[in-house]
């Protein structure tokens, strides 16, 4: 009911269009400022690549020992040590028990 009478509201309707219009020039704005920021934002998309994949090899190495009985320890260059953490996540299955 709320919905059906804000769409009758000049005055919201009036505001909705308005933000249509700031949210479109802000849009355009940012991708203005990036534009010139071309070189940076290919090197940090690579470096999230890069840092996406060296996790995701050093979790399946810590699984691996893990798999095989061995206590993994970590620390980092500022020795602060971290635990592992094994996560499990579950979805449906497609096949059906009778």
């Amino acid at each position: 009911m709320v919905g059906d009478a804000l769409k009758q509201s000049k005055a919201y309707q009036d505001v909705q269009q308005e933000w249509n219009k700031v949210r479109d020039q802000k849009k355009e704005i940012e991708r203005s400022v990036k534009s010139g920021y071309e070189k940076e934002l290919i090197k940090l998309d690579d470096l999230k690549i890069d840092l996406e994949t060296e996790l995701e090899e050093f979790s399946d190495a810590a699984l691996d020992q893990i798999m095989k009985g061995k206590v993994v320890k970590v620390r980092d260059s500022k020795n602060i040590s971290y635990d592992v953490f094994v996560k499990a996540s579950f979805k449906k299955s497609d096949e059906q028990e009778a």
